[in-house]
């Protein structure tokens, strides 16, 4: 055979997909690195769990220039600080199925990796969720009930069972509230910029009935300026 023909009929074959082109594989036939952000989240492992509050673990390979990835939980988006090169996030588990993604990006486009988390939790009738855009602050979710009780860092569960899972102080958030029966009436939902030294935007969202074909969503925005600032963020009715 000749050399020619020899470079024409491996050719064939590679434009076939039957032989790999040099170079398309490592060492030991793994595909070498795409070029993208590698994520894992390391825990908790995908499946059941009876936790009500579980925290997600991960790291960000590959990507020495990313300072956050986008973390999704239910749909719901939020920021998470990277902090060499790993991330971390508390998180209250919805009833039946929980869905977790994790996206980073970098100049050769988007990595992402997923978690699914089943629990046989009570469903709640209130869940309220308090996350803002900036690291190294804390922001205090504040609930009041038509019984006129505060839940809050310093009442974190009401005598009607309101209470707050979650209080973060280091940034991003999420605070969040919680109330498996809720009490007919309007509830109160305020944020105070406890701690930090820059302008954060804050959002709340509020989910009552999750998981049920009565489910509604609410989002309610604030922009806090300096530390110590409360503001009223809004109000929703319990029928």
């Amino acid at each position: 055979m000749t050399k020619l023909r020899a470079l024409v009929i491996v050719f064939t074959l590679v434009s076939l997909g039957l032989i790999s082109a040099k170079g398309s594989e490592g060492a030991g036939g793994k595909r070498k690195a795409s070029g993208l952000p590698e994520i894992t989240i390391s825990a908790p492992a995908s499946g059941w769990t009876a936790l009500k509050v579980v925290k997600i673990e991960g790291e960000v390979a590959n990507a020495p220039k990313i300072e956050e990835v986008r973390f999704f939980h239910n749909g719901v988006l939020r920021h998470l600080p990277i902090i060499e090169r790993k991330f971390s996030q508390e998180i209250v588990l919805g009833s039946g199925a929980n869905y977790i993604k994790v996206e980073a990006d970098n100049e050769n486009g988007t990595a992402s990796a997923a978690l699914k988390l089943v629990t046989n939790n009570e469903a709640m009738d209130i869940k309220v969720i308090l996350y803002w855009d900036t690291n190294f602050t804390d922001v205090d979710l504040w609930v009041t009930d038509p019984a006129n009780e505060r839940v809050f860092y310093g009442n974190r569960r009401s005598k009607i069972g309101g209470e707050l899972d979650i209080d973060i102080t280091t940034g991003y958030g999420p605070e969040t509230f919680t109330q498996k029966a809720a009490l007919p009436g309007e509830y109160l939902v305020q944020v105070q910029y406890y701690g930090g030294a820059q302008p954060t935007m804050a959002k709340v969202l509020v989910i009552l009935y999750e998981g049920t074909e009565r489910e509604k969503r609410l989002v309610m925005p604030a922009l806090l300026h300096e530390t110590g600032e409360g503001i009223t963020i809004g109000k929703f009715k319990v029928d």
